[in-house]
């Protein structure tokens, strides 16, 4: 019977599939795997990036080269369906041709159901029989990432990134032992290696922490791919796909030695070329009302704000930068004043270890404080604590909290 069969969910990024050699070495990774006596289920993205021909900006750049261009989007995900598609198809072969019989399968085949909502569509059920067919048939299912079908049978993709959620969404339907998220970095790092040079592989993450830096913007996972995983304890592993090193392992229960080693910041997460906007409602009559309007009008407008705060007549957030003049123009429509600061950063601070600790935004500040790094804004929840800096700070800020918090490779 299938749910007796020791299952593993493997996912391979664009990049790892970008040419044969690479392809090749996935097929290492996936043969390695059965030799341990696993049933692997595969799952891939479209084959490498942009200009490549068959990845997903090369194929929407076929409709749509100007971002501010409308287009169908139920067109749109039809076309972008397509590079999964092809992935899958080559490495199937590919796989036969070295002795492992394969079969590739599309989204809506292997029983992806999600909402309508075309380009970040929602799964609302899946149905593996088709997989748990193929697994008892001794083949290797290669399923195409990123897309399922609607209720009505229109064709529909998940968001940029949601292949690692059709991997982690897929584990849970089959009851797998884990799922391995392959992609090209060793694992997830304690901060942005474009940022700091010496950043080191975290070993183990908990679906709290994981959830948060996909959440407040590190790029490693998909912000849905964690959910599905933790529901059901399955492990999630993030993994090089050509250097069979360990990776990170995110969990629910992590190794005590982190605790006693008193892991307090796990990782410093950041984004760049944000705004700080100040919406001023001394003017308006009913400044709840007018609060409260301005808010609905960002969200039909599709606008994501951070860092929303309310000072008596003030409203406060941060939103990027390709979206200050939108931001303008709705405040505007409103006749209302805004107050706009260019040219900065959001670094969030996050970490398990936080919970219940005192000190510890003192502890951040103090590191900021001695790089020079003023703080323009600050949240906090309960293992994130988020920050607003001027962005020609963020190296001197992320050394300094690397420091503190001992995030180097070195430490």
């Amino acid at each position: 019977m299938v749910n007796k069969m020791r299952i593993v969910v493997q996912k391979f990024g664009g990049s790892s599939v970008a040419d044969n050699e690479k392809r090749n070495r996935v097929i290492d990774r996936i043969i390695e795997c059965k030799n341990r006596g696993m049933n692997v289920v595969v799952v891939l993205s479209a084959m490498g990036r942009a200009p490549q021909p068959y990845a997903t900006d090369s194929l929407i750049n076929l409709i749509c080269k100007d971002p501010q261009k409308t287009v169908c989007l139920r067109d749109k995900d039809l076309l972008m369906s397509c590079g999964e598609i092809i992935s899958c198809v080559v490495l199937a072969q590919m796989l036969r041709d070295r002795g492992h019989d394969a079969v590739s399968i599309t989204g809506w085949q292997a029983g992806f159901i999600t909402d309508g909502d075309y380009s970040e569509a929602r799964i609302l059920h899946i149905n593996p029989e088709r997989i748990c067919t193929e697994l008892e048939n001794g083949k290797i299912p290669i399923v195409t990432g990123f897309q399922g079908i609607s209720p009505d049978g229109e064709i529909t993709t998940l968001g940029r990134g949601g292949s690692d959620t059709t991997a982690t969404a897929l584990g849970v339907a089959l009851d797998a032992e884990e799922v391995e998220i392959y992609t090209d970095v060793d694992g997830v790092m304690t901060c942005n290696p474009r940022v700091l040079k010496d950043p080191r592989t975290i070993k183990e993450l908990h679906y709290l922490e994981a959830g948060e830096m996909s959440g407040q913007g590190a790029k490693v996972l998909h912000k849905r791919c964690i959910a599905p995983a933790a529901r059901l304890n399955i492990p999630l592993w993030v993994k090089e796909y050509s250097s069979g090193k360990r990776g990170t392992r995110i969990c629910q229960e992590i190794e005590k030695e982190a605790f006693e080693r008193r892991r307090i910041v796990t990782s410093v997460v950041d984004i760049p070329d944000m705004a700080h906007i100040a919406v001023d409602l001394i003017d308006a009559k009913d400044r709840s009302l007018s609060r409260l309007e301005l808010l609905r009008t960002f969200e039909k407008a599709n606008i994501s704000l951070d860092l929303i705060n309310v000072v008596r007549e003030k409203l406060y957030f941060i939103v990027r930068e390709e979206e200050v003049m939108r931001v303008v123009g709705l405040c505007k429509d409103f006749d209302l004043p805004v107050q706009i600061i260019h040219g900065c950063a959001k670094i969030s601070c996050v970490g398990i270890g936080m919970k219940g600790t005192p000190g510890v935004m003192a502890a951040i500040q103090e590191a900021l404080a001695s790089a020079g790094v003023n703080i323009l804004h600050a949240t906090d929840s309960h293992i994130t604590i988020s920050l607003l800096i001027k962005q020609r700070d963020l190296r001197q800020a992320v050394d300094a909290l690397a420091d503190k918090f001992s995030l180097r490779e070195k430490d």
